[in-house]
């Protein structure tokens, strides 16, 4: 496999995310690509022996630093690209002597240590050279040169590092898909036994993850957050996190400033709140920032929780819905507002099996009141934006509503058609226009 920088990448869901969680002697190691190391290290299969209770300025620095360092060695280092090493369990070695570290100079020092820890490089011939042609988004590497950020001796040797990737150099942890080239993320082991809390695993799992969106997402520059933010704002939450249910919260706010649909901790939405079992049988739709009722899942809801369509829920348990949105926002991965808004309002009456009290907004007034939620499993449809019903439907002479959810590429050329056609005795109004896509 050639050396493979940043390429595209269909939107996917992470899957480091799914298989994460979620100073001992080195090795000896060869970088001909033997993976004895990775094979037989097991000096953290039972923790990493690292606990902490607050983290200080200097500290974050550090660990911000040694995210950058860590993402960038394995994806660059011939030794770590080759399986040379147990990469993740090498983050834990060096991990306590970075929190021991007073500043970034000290810090810097033992990176320099470390990575000297790795042997002399071979010459390359040839050396990787990125691929210039198909490239939409190339490698965020300006931080290398930035002397505010690291000493020169850090530096150099990363440049260095960088300069002799040779060209036939294979990806221990990752490969191309054989069909569509995208990454598949290999080797990324789950540690599903490791007991939490566990600083120095829950910063691997965020390091995993920042790392793999640095490197090989094509959607980095359209998030509308800097990563390096997302980075540093991250690290004490997710290394002070307290319990399982805490540290996956906190991924899942990691995950969602990626502003994407696509991309979440699904095993874990359970703790995604509002929390509970159970729920109101009716559907929700934010409309102008109200949630409004604008169905029932059940037949009997109606009457059975005395809402109507159109009814605006203000409030739920005596805490105003503005509120609660604005508390659960930062845990909805959504590429958009009205994306996030859809998710929020499927959980919004969510909670303990049993009654709640709602405020509602009503054309005659303001009333308040009482409602059983019942098991969510009786109900488990996605709540979606679709309109009922078929693909294809005709709203009025000059609409038409087409289905993309349900839209088939076959079909696509005779519903333009008939929307196109109007009411005009089927023919084609010369004011609309429409396409067909390419076969």
């Amino acid at each position: 496999m050639k050396w493979i920088p940043c390429l595209r990448l269909a939107r996917w869901c992470m899957p480091a995310i799914a298989i994460v969680l979620v100073g001992t002697a080195p090795l000896a190691f060869a970088q001909d690509g033997g993976h004895a190391a990775f094979d037989t290290d097991h000096a953290f299969d039972a923790g990493s022996r690292i606990a902490l209770d607050a983290v200080t300025p200097a500290q974050v620095d550090n660990l911000a630093v040694l995210g950058k360092v860590w993402g960038f060695l394995k994806y660059h280092h011939p030794l770590i690209t080759a399986g040379g090493r147990q990469w993740d369990y090498e983050l834990l070695r060096v991990m306590p002597r970075m929190l021991a570290a007073p500043d970034r100079a000290a810090g810097d020092a033992v990176l320099r240590e470390w990575i000297a820890g790795l042997g002399t490089l071979a010459d390359c011939d040839p050396c990787a050279v990125p691929a210039q042609g198909e490239l939409h988004l190339r490698p965020a590497l300006q931080w290398l040169d930035d002397a505010s950020l690291l000493g020169a001796g850090l530096r150099a040797d990363l440049r260095h590092i960088y300069l002799r990737r040779p060209a036939s150099a294979s990806q221990f942890y990752l490969r191309l898909h054989e069909q569509v080239g995208n990454p598949v993320f290999e080797h990324e082991i789950a540690y599903e036994n490791i007991a939490l809390p566990d600083a120095g695993f829950q910063l691997l799992a965020l390091f995993r993850f920042w790392n793999i969106i640095e490197y090989w997402s094509p959607y980095r520059d359209m998030t509308g957050e800097n990563w390096d933010d997302v980075l540093r704002q991250s690290l004490p939450r997710i290394a002070l996190a307290r319990d399982r249910a805490s540290y996956q919260l906190e991924m899942m706010a990691v995950i969602a400033r990626l502003n994407d649909s696509h991309t979440n901790l699904w095993s874990s939405l359970h703790v995604r709140p509002p929390v509970g079992q159970c729920r109101l049988p009716v559907k929700l739709r934010f409309i102008d920032n109200s949630a409004v009722v604008v169905g029932y899942r059940e037949a009997e809801a109606e009457a059975a929780t005395r809402l109507q369509a159109g009814d605006v829920i203000a409030s739920v348990d005596g805490v105003p819905v503005a509120q609660l949105v604005a508390a659960w926002r930062p845990y909805y991965a959504a590429s958009n507002e009205a994306a996030r808004l859809r998710d929020i309002a499927g959980k919004l009456t969510a909670g303990a099996c049993g009654e709640t009290r709602l405020q509602v907004r009503r054309e005659q007034g303001e009333v308040e009141l009482t409602a059983q939620r019942v098991p969510a499993g009786r109900h488990a449809e996605q709540d979606t934006h679709d309109r009922e019903g078929e693909t294809f439907q005709r709203l009025g002479d000059d609409i038409a509503y087409l289905k993309l959810s349900s839209l088939k590429r076959a079909d696509v050329a005779a519903h333009m058609a008939a929307a196109a056609a109007g009411s005009r005795g089927g023919q084609p109004r010369p004011d609309y226009r429409y396409t067909q896509l390419p076969a």
